[in-house]
């Protein structure tokens, strides 16, 4: 059927590429199926060492409220004091990720003392915010008056975040509502200072970058393909992969006394101090000299926390503060770590359609099935290839676009093999179907292999049934009333078995040979055969009142099930043969048949059928027996109902008391075991496996089993 189809595989081409692309362009703009890739390429790299980074974080977090007793927000008195202590310590340049935009009722005097920190700190990059309105109206929140009198630069604090909340993104300036030069975000302003304060000059022209020149002061720039003012941030790690300095200890000096007396211990001392600090931690780098302080907010409650491509890292669900975000920003900006995408734009296009052709191609030589496999293989190579060239080269290598271009492929490879095969399948129903069994047709079709002699070893479950005293009832009827009866017999008994998934292998007169498992493999087989034992005798009980009614022989049935290994396929000469299973494990079945008229049984199983049931019946252990034709023994088990049967209870009993009957015969308690036996037997006097072993019982009184009696029956008749 694959070469049918091989010769226009090339049909599949331009339809595997549209769909394809439709899918990539609908991905792109809704789902963020290849962001989230990305997401878990930074996952599976993992962190990244930050300890030579020049940046320090100092955050407003949850415990700065308790250290402080304060709420936000702080007086502007707390700021001025911080930055003078930031600047104590070392710190070489100040980036507040705290907006001042607007004036606190009553701290006046707080805001004239933070302007004059902010003169005596200087350098100090302050931040203002641009406010997109609902009406699409943008307003430009800019640092207050006062502050702006210092003369210190600002910029903007906006985010770029995709369309599922993830920060991915970093904007480098932003459209000023109210001037036609672009503002600075702060990662930018902080890049351009830093480069003045180490005398490498440049200028913050992002003019420069809109016309291509992709450069920021003197440093080169690498934009994210398709945008004209951002980056993409390559993240160092999860939330806290730089360590974040409580705004309570950068205010804990000398002359501030903390709310906790236990947390007083006048942090900045020991920093401000460099023989002290030396002294305590002699040949310790020192955490704030000469650093960059972006000093920003965490606490719960001001909720600036970013979704990052570590949010779920390590099954840990953790935002990250914005102002750690600017770090990440500013550290790949720092370090050039660019995330180069080298297939975007037109080049993207030509991949889609280079997967598009291999996999059209693949698909249509070597068939569906196999075309998958070799595609799956070349799925996780590509796979692999991206996340080593992102973990060691940071090159972002799409996937999400090229696995819809090879799946594209292959469905539509396998439209048209299934369009060019329909003819032939029906050519092999045709040829099949008057004496195959539908289920085998199906098989069939789906693998034509199939149709040379052979089989194959399969776990599978057998049922053998024949009819209870066939042959004397057949005496008394005549051939035509005799072929009306097995075929009304025949043709309900097939449907128990074909309801539970079993085909019928063949008749026999009036016997049923049926397996379960095939062609079809099912884990189930050995219940579903089970399942269909119980119908087949519901069944006829219920076939048993109308035979009685319209004056007709009442037959009944006796059931073998087994479970094992068998070999199935197609059995018999190369002109004529004939799909159907044997083995061993086939013969016990049609052996358990047989021992049920020695027990005056109507369903066996054997000890390996029982194991499968998995609790799902109820039953008991008849005998241990030797069949004919077998040294080892076998276990006998009846089925007496369904564990959710209605009469679950009563049958549960019965079982209950039959082992216990059973107990005192394995003991060699004869006496007590045929007692045991009579009494069940006279509750239900049709119920044929205590009278037999009653008999038994009787018999060993009379003529004990040697000592060495394992409990064994040896059969001698089949």
């Amino acid at each position: 059927m694959a070469k049918a189809s091989s010769h226009r595989w090339w049909l599949a081409v331009p339809a595997a590429f549209l769909l394809a692309l439709a899918l990539s362009l609908l991905d792109a703009s809704t789902f963020g199926l290849e962001s989230r890739s990305l997401d878990l390429r930074f996952q599976l790299r993992g962190p990244r060492p930050v300890g030579q980074s020049p940046l320090v974080l100092v955050t407003v977090d949850n415990r700065s409220y308790k250290d402080l007793n304060q709420r936000w927000p702080f007086s502007r008195h707390y700021f001025a004091r911080a930055l003078r202590n930031l600047k104590r310590m070392g710190v070489e340049l100040i980036v507040l990720d705290i907006q001042f935009t607007e004036e606190v009722a009553g701290d006046s005097a707080g805001l004239a003392d933070l302007a004059l920190a902010v003169r005596e700190c200087a350098p100090v990059v302050l931040s203002g915010e641009l406010v997109y309105e609902r009406s699409g109206y943008q307003r430009l929140d800019s640092p207050l008056p006062q502050l702006l009198a210092t003369g210190q630069p600002w910029a903007l604090v906006n985010d770029l975040s995709d369309p599922d909340g993830a920060s991915r993104l970093y904007p480098l300036f932003l459209p000023d509502p109210g001037d036609s030069r672009p503002r600075p975000v702060l990662g930018a302003r902080l890049i351009y200072t830093l480069d003045s304060l180490k005398g490498r000059g440049g200028r913050l022209d992002f003019g420069e970058i809109q016309r291509g020149h992709r450069s920021l002061g003197t440093r080169e720039i690498r934009l994210e393909p398709g945008l004209a003012n951002a980056i993409r941030i390559n993240y160092y790690g999860p939330a806290g992969s730089w360590t974040h300095y409580s705004f309570s200890d950068i205010m804990d000096d000398a002359g501030f006394t903390l709310a906790d007396p236990d947390q007083d211990t006048d942090y900045v001392e020991q920093f401000a101090d460099t023989a002290l600090y030396n002294m305590l931690w002699p040949g310790e780098p020192h955490p704030f000299q000469g650093k960059v302080a972006l000093v920003g907010v965490s606490a719960t409650d001001l909720h600036d926390d970013k979704r990052t491509p570590f949010f779920a890292y390590q099954g840990l669900r953790q935002l990250m503060p914005g102002v750690e975000v600017h770090a990440h920003a500013v550290q790949t900006m720092l370090d050039g770590a660019w995330i180069v995408n080298p297939l975007a734009g037109g080049w993207a296009w030509l991949l889609l359609g280079l997967m598009a052709l291999a996999g059209s191609w693949i698909t249509g030589r070597l068939g569906p099935v196999r075309a998958l496999l070799l595609l799956l293989v070349m799925v996780a190579m590509w796979l692999g290839l991206a996340q080593w060239l992102f973990a060691s080269h940071n090159i972002w290598l799409e996937v999400v676009a090229p696995l819809f271009a090879l799946a594209s492929a292959w469905t539509a490879g396998v439209v048209l093999h299934f369009l060019q095969a329909r003819r032939e399948r029906a050519q092999i129903r045709g040829m099949f179907a008057q004496y195959v069994p539908e289920a085998v047709v199906a098989e069939l079709i789906k693998n034509p292999d199939l149709l040379v002699l052979g089989g194959e070893e399969r776990e599978m479950s057998a049922l053998f049934s024949d009819v209870e005293g066939f042959t004397s009832i057949s005496e008394h009827l005549s051939p035509t009333q005799l072929v009306e009866l097995l075929n009304e017999y025949l043709t309900e008994m097939t449907q128990c078995i074909t309801d539970e998934g079993g085909i019928i292998d063949k008749y026999e007169g009036d016997a049923i040979i049926a397996e379960f498992g095939a062609p079809i493999p099912c884990e189930d087989h050995a219940p579903r055969a089970a399942r269909a034992a119980l119908r087949m005798q519901e069944r006829l009980a219920e076939m048993r009142q109308d035979w009685a009614r319209r004056g007709k022989p009442q037959l009944k049935a006796r059931v073998g099930i087994n479970s094992g290994t068998m070999v199935v396929g197609n059995m018999g000469s190369r002109q004529i043969f004939d799909y159907t299973a044997m083995g061993d494990a086939m013969n016990l079945a049609s052996r358990l048949e047989g021992v049920n008229k020695f027990y005056g049984s109507y369903i066996l199983l054997s000890g390996e059928s029982w194991r499968r049931l998995d609790g799902r019946f109820l039953g008991r252990q008849l005998d241990a027996v030797r069949v004919k034709g077998k040294r080892e023994a076998v276990d006998l088990w009846e089925i007496l109902g369904r564990a959710d049967g209605s009469d679950a209870k009563l049958q549960e009993a019965r079982a209950s008391r039959w082992r216990e009957a059973r107990e005192r015969y394995l003991a060699r308690d004869f006496a007590a075991a045929l007692a045991a036996f009579e009494a069940l037997s006279r509750e239900l006097p049709e119920d044929g496996p205590p009278q037999a072993l009653a008999a038994r019982c009787r018999a060993f009184l009379e003529s004990p089993p040697p000592a060495d009696w394992d409990g064994v029956q040896t059969m001698t008749e089949k």
